[in-house]
């Protein structure tokens, strides 16, 4: 289980990897988290919820934006398992 310090650390580093993916990517948390190097075996399902929540808000204050509308049907499913597209509004 990771401190809410840690959590804050990884959502900053997946904030940057959302950065750096052209607009238009269409990912989901994991594979979000995958691709910035990270293992999400290590996360239990709530910080995979909570990451979920945290790099919508923490992108959107840096001018990201995570489209979830290709998702609304599947709301039966996980967060961290839906697929977004990024929207960079910076770019």
């Amino acid at each position: 289980m990771y401190t809410n310090r840690e959590m804050e650390k990884i959502t900053g580093r997946l904030v940057e990897e959302l950065k750096r993916l052209p607009n238009g990517t269409e990912i989901t948390t994991c594979g979000l988290i995958e691709r910035a190097g990270m293992d999400t075996e290590t996360f239990d399902v709530g910080e995979l919820m909570d990451i979920s929540q945290s790099i919508s808000i923490k992108a959107r204050s840096q001018g990201i934006y995570l489209d979830w509308t290709k998702s609304l049907r599947m709301l039966e499913k996980l967060p961290f398992v839906l697929e977004f597209t990024v929207v960079n509004q910076v770019a």
